[in-house]
């Protein structure tokens, strides 16, 4: 592919997709921006389906052939261990990252594979830990210059999920006037009141 991705690490998992066989799910989130689904081909050995939480991927995607959700990463329209593969670029969110393993362990095959990447500031070390604890596996990170690529292979589940701060429910934040101002977990300072957040007072 010559594509030239905005994100290496995305990149990483465009180049894994190529070789990737079975059913396959790629969690997109707004790293995936730049990437020309054009290219971005189902085979008769390999079917890709995507779930992104902005409406231009999910769009393009779709325009390509691609299976494409909208949605905020609710994996439930998603049949239950029905994927070889999940590929996740990790977000910068943590509870976000949490959310996404919790879901790819159920999503997954027995000895289904999800395969994640990032950088070591995002913490991709301490997710792929995280994760092999959660599939019952042993798996580390391959270093590719700044950026680090995993393959964690699901086992079996029988470790507690990881704290995703009940990931899918909103929460009040403020009250003010009588109106109170909700979000949640993978909204940019969403435990917080932050400058934006500020001007609606």
């Amino acid at each position: 592919m010559n594509e030239v991705y905005t994100d290496s690490s995305v990149a990483l998992l465009l180049q894994r997709l190529q070789s990737t066989l079975g059913n396959c799910l790629v969690v997109a989130d707004e790293n995936w921006a730049n990437v020309n689904w054009g290219l971005v081909r189902n085979t008769d050995q390999r079917s890709i389906h995507l779930i992104s939480n902005r409406y231009d991927i999910a769009k393009s995607a779709s325009t390509a052939g691609i299976d494409a959700y909208f949605n905020d990463f609710d994996f439930l329209a998603l049949e239950p261990q029905s994927f070889d593969t999940v590929l996740f670029r990790v977000a910068k969110e943590r509870a976000t990252s949490h959310h996404v393993i919790n879901n790819a362990a159920g999503l997954l095959r027995l000895n289904g594979q999800l395969i994640l990447t990032g950088e070591k500031n995002d913490g991709l070390k301490t997710y792929v830990k995280q994760a092999s604890k959660l599939f019952s596996d042993k798996a580390s990170a391959e270093k590719n210059g700044a950026h680090y690529l995993a393959s964690v292979q699901l086992h079996q589940q029988d470790a507690p999920a990881l704290d995703d701060k009940n990931y899918a429910q909103t929460r009040p934040i403020k009250t003010c006037d009588g109106l109170s101002l909700e979000s949640k977990p993978g909204i940019f300072g969403w435990d917080k009141i932050d400058r934006g957040s500020a001007l609606f007072d």
